[in-house]
């Protein structure tokens, strides 16, 4: 069975490491005290200490005589005790603040006691002032926030108060809640006199939230984007049609302001919106250039720029008619445009549209001479460029041209800055294959599973040559108590190592997220102690994020020595119950999770969906209607359990819809049913593979490809017992 955690950082600390040199000097221990060296250490049971009740902790405290266990007892009974019962809490963290130099936690505790145990009403104790270092400054400024907060409040310094609240601010990541805050210390600036608290408290509202500006023409867009991000869309189309019908408006702003609310119909999924605005627009920019109105402006947009839009609307109006069902239409607008286009790079981009469009309706010829035009045109630095190169090796895949196909594949491959791409690498393969070049094929997917590990296509390689794919083993390493310890050694010093195991010990997240980034900037050729700092916090989105920023071979040692960072499974036990409720692997659910969100609970999308799973609201607010679920705003997305529960509901209609089949349902989660029927329509093959590199959108194609990737993997590290083939049933596409 899987465990909660992806894996167990219960090494920490551990006898082993006795002979660690104390940093701590002798003189500030206590002398009826014979203290260990190892004693300088959390215990090494804490992780087991951490389940325990309140009574339970303190019978244990009783019981234990080791100073380090004492303090770390009193510390972590403070800790739950002080929402509840916070006068014992601080007689408790009284007691361990005379030892919590001794283990390098004096600051934090002293901030502690302050903000817990010190108000007007006790006046003998005095205010936390402690000379804080550097680097302390840097782990604990969310808790030194709240601590300037508090004094602000006691000292009745409105200033101050102001400033430490916005510190504080910094720190919210769901943005309702930082509304709310911010809303909350305006109501007490507005009422002050003091005119340098006010701007400084609406310098800071104005750049989180530009929306409390006063639009004028310099920050519009801000304002707009801003209501946007708040899901305020009637507001945001109201200020953008005041842009678009303002005679006084630059023409640069009329343009944007269609393009942005063009995105917004998107976001909404307005198809009826979309095609009147695309027409209203169309409208306007014929007008404009027609009647050359931009050369009476003093900020005119110059011929080259009316040139440019009317391109890239043409381009848009064309590929959404496109997908609208007429492609015809879309051949009709792309070809009369390119007669009116003066300069290559513009037509880059209408000969590939073109291309698309004659290659679904399998007019091979003219799919294969627009992407042909496409490439002549191209100043080879563009991404188009290598999509030419591609789709013309692709239409001779399809053809059974290998040779023609192997020839621009491996120019493909030579124009690659990187010199790398796993797609362009299998199929260069498969050219070889297919023309009985076993040799080349070999030492080629040779190279593929070296260089790409955790590639679907490395996968794909296993099903060709009808193995099975070997299962990945779990750290052994990571198992180890001095593993941890051992790797924050090579950046830190024997002292600094004692203090972050202090802090892992007690969960102080917020703090050991500060030293996963100081260690990750101190270092950067050690990548693996700040990775298993973010994993010990559980900040996954960031694990994830740094991960994908490593070399070819840091990620190969990686999967190979270290896999569950890369495919960790938090909130197990959320996803475990919906996983039973909704009968679908809970594998499935984690695939879907972590490329949709990276296990970031407030991701957010750039059309809007939101969450761990990241639902569209309109869908989400169905579902919570079927789940009896209350639905307080949009917001409520940001909610793991909402969130887990409502996509793994999701996810079971769509496998129900799809007679449990995991392509269909993969896409209509990503772009829809509907679209997919018309791929199905379109550009069905027999060929399970050759049917997703058809699919037209390359974030669907992409996406369909990373999921079956991702439940794999799962399965090889948690669920599988022994090697096994690629499962077929995951490549079902009717």
């Amino acid at each position: 069975m899987l465990s909660k955690k992806f894996f167990t950082l219960s090494f920490f600390i551990l006898g082993s490491v006795a002979g660690l040199n104390s940093c701590t000097s002798k003189k500030n221990l206590n002398s009826n005290f014979s203290i260990k060296e190892h004693e300088l250490l959390p215990p090494t049971y804490y992780q087991d200490w951490l389940k325990l009740e309140p009574d339970q902790l303190e019978k244990l405290l009783t019981e234990r005589t080791a100073k380090n266990e004492q303090f770390w007892l009193q510390y972590r009974l403070f800790d739950v005790l002080k929402s509840t019962d916070s006068t014992k809490a601080c007689k408790i963290l009284e007691t361990a603040k005379k030892d919590s130099d001794l283990f390098q936690l004096k600051s934090l505790v002293e901030m502690n006691f302050y903000l817990s145990c010190i108000d007007q009403n006790n006046p003998t104790q005095k205010f936390f002032n402690e000379s804080l270092s550097e680097l302390e400054n840097q782990l604990y400024k969310k808790t030194i926030a709240e601590v300037n907060f508090k004094k602000s409040v006691i000292e009745n310094n409105l200033l101050s108060k102001v400033i430490s609240s916005l510190d504080i601010a910094d720190e919210i990541k769901n943005r309702k809640e930082k509304q709310s805050y911010y809303l909350s210390v305006k109501k007490e600036v507005d009422s002050s006199d003091d005119p340098q608290v006010k701007k400084i408290f609406y310098d800071a509202l104005k750049k989180e939230f530009p929306r409390w500006q006063a639009s004028n023409e310099n920050n519009q867009f801000e304002v707009i984007n801003d209501l946007i991000k708040d899901r305020d869309f009637k507001l945001a189309k109201d200020n953008l049609n005041k842009i678009i019908s303002n005679r006084s408006s630059s023409a640069s702003s009329i343009y944007r302001g269609f393009k942005v609310l063009f995105r917004i119909e998107k976001s909404l999924q307005d198809k009826t919106a979309q095609k009147i605005l695309i027409q209203k627009w169309s409208s306007w920019l014929n007008h404009f250039s027609k009647t050359k109105s931009f050369k009476k402006l003093n900020s005119s947009p110059t011929p080259r720029q009316i040139e440019e839009w009317t391109a890239e609307l043409s381009n848009l109006k064309a590929r959404w008619i496109w997908t609208a069902g007429e492609p015809e239409t879309a051949i009709k607008i792309l070809t009369l445009q390119l007669k009116k286009i003066s300069f290559n790079e513009l037509k880059e981009e209408f000969y590939y549209t073109l291309g698309r469009i004659y290659d679904e309706k399998r007019q091979t010829q003219e799919a294969h001479k627009n992407y042909l035009l496409s490439f002549n045109v191209s100043n080879k630095k563009t991404i188009i460029f290598e999509k030419n190169l591609w789709q013309l090796a692709w239409l001779e895949i399809k053809n059974r041209n290998y040779l023609q196909a192997q020839n621009h594949l491996e120019l493909l491959t030579s124009q690659l800055k990187e010199g790398f791409d796993s797609k362009y690498i299998y199929w260069l393969a498969q050219s070889y294959l297919r023309q009985q070049k076993t040799e080349y094929y070999n030492n080629t997917i040779k190279l593929l599973r070296e260089k790409e590990p955790l590639s679907f296509y490395t996968l794909l390689s296993y099903r060709d040559e009808k193995k099975d794919i070997p299962l990945i083993s779990r750290s052994t390493q990571l198992q180890k108590n001095e593993f941890l310890v051992e790797n924050l050694k090579l950046s830190y010093s024997e002292k600094e190592v004692r203090l972050i195991s202090w802090h892992l010990s007690l969960k102080q997240n917020d703090i050991i997220k500060e030293w996963a980034k100081h260690v990750a900037r101190q270092n950067q050729n050690l990548f693996l102690p700040s990775l298993l700092l973010y994993a010990k916090a559980e900040m996954f989105s960031q694990l994830l994020t740094s991960i994908n920023q490593l070399s070819g071979d840091q990620k190969t040692e990686l999967i190979t020595k270290y896999p569950e960072l890369l495919f960790p499974t938090p909130y197990w036990d959320l996803i475990l119950a919906s996983s039973i409720q909704n009968k679908i692997q809970p594998q499935f659910i984690y695939a879907i999770m972590r490329q949709e969100s990276a296990f970031d609970p407030f991701a957010r999308s750039s059309v809007d969906a939101l969450g761990l799973l990241q639902l569209m609201p309109q869908l989400g607010k169905t579902l919570a209607k079927e789940e009896n679920i209350p639905w307080k705003s949009d917001f409520d997305l940001f909610d793991e359990a909402i969130n887990i529960k409502l996509g793994a509901k999701e996810l079971k209609r769509l496998l129900d819809k799809n007679n449990s089949k995991y392509i269909p349902s993969i896409a209509g989660y990503n772009a829809s049913s509907s679209a997919y029927q018309g791929w199905l329509k379109n550009r069905f093959r027999e060929d399970p593979i050759e049917f997703i590199e058809e699919v037209p959108y390359e974030e669907t194609r992409t996406y369909i490809k990373l999921i079956i990737r991702n439940m794999i993997f799962y399965d090889r590290l948690y669920f599988s017992k022994k090697a096994f083939p690629f499962p077929e049933g995951f490549l079902q596409i009717k």
